[in-house]
């Protein structure tokens, strides 16, 4: 077949005026380096050197999610954004900062707005800002650390020879698994906080040689996960102040929902669809800001969403039509988030991918019936009709 004969190259997508917007507006938006993550992150590391390093990680995130830039976007009935700016890449100069200085300061092999493929905007006035970055972190980076801990063959395979390349796992997190969303959306982070505050209560300090590593897994746990819930609830607040200034009743009204949704997940179960949503968007988008790595995917969507779909089609709160519009909302919001790699990495993976997996279909591991259900068939029509890659 002919690419000119492709089906979705042939045929047009279907979709509602809210997402045909956002979809355009979405893809429109050129990629950019994103300096806030990478100096927050800097200048709470720099100023608490005292903090184990557990309860320093969670500090040091829960301070970039309270500090940096949030924003709705135009239409959208989701909240949650992982950069100033949509399709613009957060820094994580605490994994590596060499190629950062050789590529973003330095312009070597390329400026990042002239690379062959995948370039980005990167604006003369955060250079210096980059700059500084670099230099606190230079020597105290993972894979500084990495390197005198490695056997010296290890390295050798990536440095010398080039028989593996590990320096993507050097850039950031290793990314590569599902969250429990199921559980999560079931749960909500106040039960995490509960049951770490609960175990924190039990630590035998007396006869417990890891009373103090327990301790400080349940602490840095509480701190991430309110670290979550406040995040949200900057948007909440955000959606009111948007909504006392908006003309248009349709939109103050959606809002408002979105800023009641915001103040109950993701710390509370989800109460329908759109909640959950909503929830799995905070939670993913909050990995992405700390983890930065590949494949950080969603699991059986269809399976989970579909007691929720079940439960608003029953109610006469859901429709099919609201909910193949609310997964496009879903999947659009996602595409938001994005990742700068060196170049030696761009050129082996181009086209910027997230690896941002989904999976529908298959079968019920108990049974080992066909799994597919109305959530399998309404997230290929969303695939279809956003026509974005993940």
């Amino acid at each position: 077949m002919a690419i000119t004969d492709s089906y979705q190259i042939s045929t047009e997508p279907v979709r509602s005026e809210r997402i045909d917007k956002l979809q355009k507006y979405i893809t429109a938006s050129k990629y950019g380096v994103c300096v806030e993550r990478g100096k927050l992150i800097t200048d709470y590391y720099r100023d608490h050197t005292d903090q184990a390093p557990i309860i320093l990680r969670a500090n040091a995130i829960n301070h970039v999610l309270q500090n940096m830039s949030i924003y709705i976007l135009p239409g959208s009935l989701f909240a949650g954004n992982q950069a100033s700016h949509p399709r613009w890449a957060p820094l994580f100069p605490e994994y590596e900062v060499e190629w950062v200085e050789k590529e973003m300061i330095h312009e070597d092999p390329y400026p990042l707005d002239k690379r062959p493929a995948d370039r980005y905007i990167l604006h003369k006035e955060d250079k210096p800002v980059i700059q500084e970055i670099c230099d606190w972190w230079k020597g105290n980076t993972i894979t500084d650390m990495l390197r005198t801990r490695l056997p010296k063959e290890a390295l050798a395979t990536h440095y010398d020879l080039k028989a593996a390349d590990i320096g993507t796992y050097f850039q950031g997190g290793d990314g590569h698994f599902a969250p429990d969303h199921p559980w999560l959306i079931k749960n909500g982070l106040q039960t995490i906080i509960n049951q770490c505050q609960e175990g924190l209560s039990k630590i035998d300090y007396k006869n417990d040689p890891e009373c103090v590593k327990k301790k400080d897994f349940y602490e840095a746990a509480i701190i991430s996960a309110n670290a979550v819930i406040q995040f949200a609830a900057r948007y909440a607040d955000l959606a009111e102040k948007m909504a006392a200034e908006e003309t248009d009743e349709v939109r103050k009204q959606e809002l408002l929902e979105m800023a009641q949704i915001c103040r109950h997940v993701p710390k509370n179960p989800a109460r329908s669809f759109k909640e959950a949503l909503q929830f799995i968007i905070l939670t993913h988008i909050c990995i992405q800001i700390e983890d930065s790595g590949a494949g950080v995917s969603f699991g059986r969507f269809d399976q989970f969403m579909q007691p929720y779909y079940e439960a608003g089609i029953a109610e006469g709160t859901l429709t099919k039509e609201l909910a193949v519009e609310l997964t496009e909302n879903f999947f659009l919001q996602i595409y938001t988030c994005n990742k700068v790699r060196s170049w030696i990495d761009t050129d082996f993976y181009r086209g910027v991918p997230m690896f941002q997996n989904l999976t529908i279909g298959g079968v019920d591991p108990e049974t080992m019936a066909d799994a597919t259900n109305d959530m399998s068939y309404i997230a290929l029509d969303a695939t279809y009709h956003t026509r974005v890659p993940q």
